[in-house]
């Protein structure tokens, strides 16, 4: 027993002895406690950028709870020592995982939880760490240490003197349960850590809680301005998922992706559900993150290691460059330093000689000031609100999984937010403010590539448009279209829901992973709320009638009905055949289904297409006594493939 504790003392850099009820302890903790991994996973790409440890084991060590067994070791004055203990089993277990899934030290990032009375604890020793991760080939950065603000007052100064200690020492830190607790706005205002973890709270149902996601929205917008990336925690559907996305965090981690697991063939290096999920957003990303890139100035970095005498070398090769930004081993931006915070030591006589001196104690990293980070995918609308909030003129550091891949000065900014604004204009309806035809076409593009989400595609225009028109003027026919866009919003005013103006009276609605029936009925209704509320725009006498009075194409004075509203609906569903006919197709074939609509009592034609081999075009029969209780006749069904459908323009 004595030789296997001095050996335990060597390999931690310890040198006092434990009383023989401690080792007990210390020995049943080596034994039985393991540690299973969670993965954290880029929230854009579904690559998993490291995991954290949590315990597992500690009722065979004999305690009924984890944080029994810190209070334990806290009142038994070890608590520094189970620390290292539980760290050397971690950083074990995470290197064996790490040559797993086949990456390189430090590649990959290991969540350690600490315990916040450490440096309170009668047993500490700084320095031990850094022997633990050269034992094992781990570069510092590989390693992020978790400070909870989850207790009470008293031990929030513990937490703020651990980050302080820790940061000192160029560990990557986090604040975890972020808004549980009491302190942690003063953690982020002192020390800036790099991750903050968004407590699990205002994570679950995100995506139905408005509140919750203006929290999350503006907690991520400070933590960006700041320079700190955020992890959603606790994430477990995909909804909540494109929530967290929509609100700008970083990096997400929970069941949606995968529970923790002590199996390290559980892990994986990519999690291809949530890449997937991601996709369902990315067409509204795509056009930003083109016109942040095409801007990205090829600033140089300085690695972390770069001595003093080298920074004041590059500043004197590039003397035009006013700050570089410095990265750690991984690539990873960790701030800037700025020829202006160096014109001290630069322009004094000795000022130079003496930050070259090994013996003074200022390096690389006392210089290092926070500037804004942001993904590649970012909105240009939040980039351009997170810059107008930091007092950092440089500009944002862009990233792509976390690497550096160039600075957005903002210059490059105003002329990217300048570009999308008249790409914007130019596509937008003047009336209606909806997207025009490129961006309808985009998202057919995006619709016909993507087979594994059901679409429904509804085209609308209206009926009886030019009798109106000619009977009350242009300003009234602009009313009535005004009218109709702003019942569509209202109607459908969800995230699934794209929203285009094709031009006069003709409308588009793209619907992702809604249930046909559901579209349906939406449609109706919107057609029902459009019949009401445009009665409004006739006068007195026109509108009990039913009619007005106004001359055809041909010259020849007719009465038409009131406006009305007609829906061509096409029903793409999941798991569909490849389509190969293009967009013109595709659009001839929903005009053709529109042509079925106008004569169908309620003004509706759907088309379903089927893996396998079947075309039905639905016309509905309206109860008068209540129109949305409809009935499907089926008018034919010819026997075809998706595709010779698409090309053949059936209906």
């Amino acid at each position: 027993m004595l030789r296997q504790e001095n050996s335990t003392q060597r390999r931690l850099g310890k040198t006092n002895s434990l009383k023989p009820g401690d080792q007990v302890f210390v020995d049943r903790l080596i034994t039985h406690i393991d540690f299973a991994f969670q993965p954290i996973v880029n929230i854009h790409s579904g690559a998993s950028y490291g995991f954290e440890a949590l315990l597992r084991g500690h009722v065979e060590v004999g305690l009924p709870s984890i944080q029994a067994m810190f209070d334990f070791a806290y009142q038994r004055n070890i608590l520094h020592r189970v620390d290292l203990e539980l760290k050397e089993k971690a950083i074990s277990k995470f290197v064996e995982a790490t040559k797993a899934l086949g990456k390189k030290p430090g590649e990959l990032k290991l969540f350690f939880n600490l315990d916040n009375r450490i440096l309170d604890s009668a047993d500490y020793q700084p320095g031990a760490t850094p022997g633990i991760l050269q034992r094992h080939g781990l570069p510092t950065s590989a390693l992020c240490l978790e400070i909870s603000e989850r207790h009470e007052n008293a031990m929030a100064q513990e937490a703020s003197n651990l980050l302080a200690a820790y940061q000192r020492e160029a560990y990557k830190l986090a604040i975890d349960d972020f808004g549980a607790g009491y302190s942690g706005l003063q953690l982020l205002y002192q020390y800036k850590p790099e991750f903050l973890k968004i407590d699990r709270f205002f994570i679950s149902g995100i995506d139905a809680d408005p509140k919750k996601k203006l929290m999350v929205a503006t907690t991520t917008e400070m933590a960006h301005i700041l320079g700190i990336q955020v992890v959603a925690e606790g994430i477990e559907t995909e909804k909540e998922l494109l929530a967290c996305r929509e609100a700008g965090c970083d990096y997400l981690q929970g069941y949606f992706i995968a529970k923790p697991s002590q199996e390290i063939s559980k892990l994986k290096a990519l999690y291809k559900h949530a890449l997937k999920s991601n996709l369902k957003e990315r067409r509204r990303k795509d056009p930003d993150k083109r016109l942040i890139c095409e801007r990205l100035g090829p600033i140089p970095t300085l690695p972390i290691s770069t001595n003093m005498h080298d920074v004041f070398e590059a500043f004197r090769q590039h003397n035009a460059q006013s700050y570089f930004p410095v990265v750690d081993e991984e690539n990873e931006p960790l701030g800037i330093v700025r020829e202006k915070d160096l014109k001290e030591f630069i322009y004094s006589p000795f000022g130079r000689d003496l930050m070259s001196n090994r013996g003074y104690s200022k390096e690389l990293r006392d210089f290092i000031s926070a500037c804004p980070i942001a993904e590649e995918t970012a909105d240009l609308n939040s980039l351009l609100t997170t810059f107008s909030m930091e007092n950092a003129p440089e500009g944002i550091v862009i990233v792509k999984n976390r690497q550096y891949q160039g600075m957005l000065s903002a210059a490059s900014l105003l002329e990217a937010l300048n570009e999308k604004n008249l790409a914007t204009a130019r596509d937008q309806n003047p009336l209606t403010k909806l997207p025009g035809n490129t961006c309808i076409n985009d998202f057919l593009l995006e619709t016909l590539s993507n087979r594994e989400k059901a679409v429904d595609l509804i085209y609308l225009d209206f009926d009886n448009f030019k009798p109106f028109n000619d009977r009350y003027g242009f300003r009234q026919g602009d009313r009535a279209i005004l009218l109709f866009s702003q019942l569509m919003n209202k109607q459908f005013a969800d995230e699934k829901a794209f929203l285009g103006h094709v031009g006069g009276d003709d409308f588009f609605i793209g619907l992702q992973d809604g249930t046909s029936a559901l579209c349906e009925e939406r449609v109706l209704k919107l057609i029902e709320a459009f019949r009401h509320d445009v009665e409004s725009l006739y006068d007195t006498d026109d509108r009990m009638n039913g009619y007005v009075t106004s001359k055809d194409r041909d010259g020849i004075e007719k009465q038409f009905p009131l406006l009305s509203i007609s829906a061509a609906i096409i029903h793409l569903p999941s798991g569909r055949p490849r389509l190969k006919g293009d967009l013109g197709s595709l659009a001839k074939l929903i005009a053709q289904t529109k042509s079925c609509s106008k004569k169908s009592p309620t003004k509706t034609c759907s088309a379903l297409f089927k893996n396998g081999a079947s075309k039905t075009c639905l016309h509905r029969k309206r109860d008068a006594k209540n129109p949305l209780n409809i009935q499907l006749t089926k008018t034919q069904r010819p026997s075809n493939d998706m595709v010779s459908i698409i090309n053949n323009h059936l209906c």
